[in-house]
Parts: structure tokens; sequence; C-alpha cells
């Protein structure tokens, strides 16, 4: 009984906030840590196979696709650390803010989808830089699928240049569309989240209303 107890004392205790606050900070900590250390040995592993796979090309493309794959994975690597520091600042901030243990989730709710934003407004840069660097350089992603190709005994079916399948207007537009689109998530994701606080701060007017107005009952009654 005493265990059983225990564990009803603990659950009682979630009232307060307190775990929902540290499980969430330590959750966003680990997807951080996750997220550097994946997004960098990715880069670097797209760079070791493609400059690799460029050592049977002539000497002027092939320092192309050396500068091109170390330059991405500066990129990447910049993009992980800012994420990670994003993350970690997130982190910190639901597990010291103070709110309403009645609105706790919708406090947290509110931090997480600004932090969404924030992360597409991150990626989408970034992922529009990189492809223009890959396009301008022929290293990456590109030039990786055109060994795989060639590997699978396809390139007679899909011609590709040997510089990469995405044109360098196409990548201009694509890298536009990006830039521009992680601007226009940022804008919606905290749209969406001063909508759930301004509702999470009508709930709670309406609820301390109720408590004085039942504060003031039992003192006439009184």
């Amino acid at each position: 009984m005493r265990y059983l107890r225990s564990i009803i004392t603990w659950i009682d205790s979630l009232k307060s906030g307190r775990q929902f606050r540290r499980w969430v900070a330590i959750l966003v900590k680990t997807l951080g840590i996750a997220t550097f250390l994946g997004l960098s040995a990715a880069s670097i592993i797209v760079c070791i196979k493609t400059i690799n796979a460029s050592e049977d090309m002539e000497i002027t493309p092939q320092l192309f696709i050396i500068i091109g794959s170390i330059l991405e994975v500066c990129i990447i690597v910049t993009l992980a650390t800012a994420l990670v520091m994003l993350l970690w600042n997130r982190s910190n901030k639901i597990r010291t803010f103070d709110s309403d243990p009645n609105f706790i989730l919708v406090s947290i709710t509110v931090i997480l989808v600004q932090l969404l934003g924030e992360i597409s407004f991150l990626v989408l840069i970034g992922v529009g830089i990189q492809t223009l660097v890959s396009t301008i350089f022929g290293s990456g992603i590109p030039t990786s699928l055109d060994i795989f190709l060639r590997n699978r005994e396809l390139l007679e079916l899909v011609p590709i240049d040997p510089r990469g399948n995405i044109t360098f207007i196409s990548s201009v537009i694509f890298s536009l569309i990006f830039v521009l689109a992680g601007p226009v998530l940022l804008i919606v994701a905290y749209f969406i989240a001063e909508e759930i606080n301004v509702l999470a701060n009508i709930a709670e007017s309406l609820n301390n209303i109720e408590i004085k107005l039942l504060a003031e009952e039992d003192a006439s009654d009184a």
C-alpha cells in the first residue's frame, strides 16, 4: 500500500506542472543534441563520398567539387549549431518559466509552436543556401545522385549533366522559394502561438473572475 500511495502522490504532484516542464525541457535538449550529431555526420559523409566520386574527373571540376563540399559541410554544421543553441535556449525557457498550473500545458504548447516556426525558418534558409552552393560547385547530393545512377546503369535512360541534375536557374528559383518560405512559416507559427496564448489568457481571466465571485459569495454568506 505504501508504494501505491507514493504513486498516487506522484500523480497528484503533476498538477504543479513541474514534471511536465522537466520532461519537455529534457526532450527538447535531447532533440537538439541528436539534430546536431545527425546533421554533422550526414554532411561529412556526403562530403567524403562526393570527393571520392570525383577522383576520375579533371583537376578543375574536381577542385570545384572539393571546395563546394567543404562549403556545404560548413553551412550544415553552422545550421546544426544554430539549431542546438536554439533548442537549448527554449529548453531552459520551458524549465524556468512560471505559469498557472491549470494552463501549464498551454504555455508549453505556445513555446513549442514558436519553436517549430523558428526551426523551419533556420532550416529552410540553410537548405536554400546549400542548394545554391551545391549547384554552383557541382557538389553534394546532385553529384552523389549522378554516381548512384551510374552505378545502377541508368545514366543512358536518365541523362544527367556531370555538374548535377539541377540547372543553375532552377537552383536559384528553389533557393529563393526556400529563403522566402522560411519567414512565412515563422510568421504563421508565431501567429498560431499568439492565438493560443490569447485564448489561454481569456480562459485564465474567466477562471480568476469565477474564483473571485465564489470568494465574494462565501464572504457574504459568512
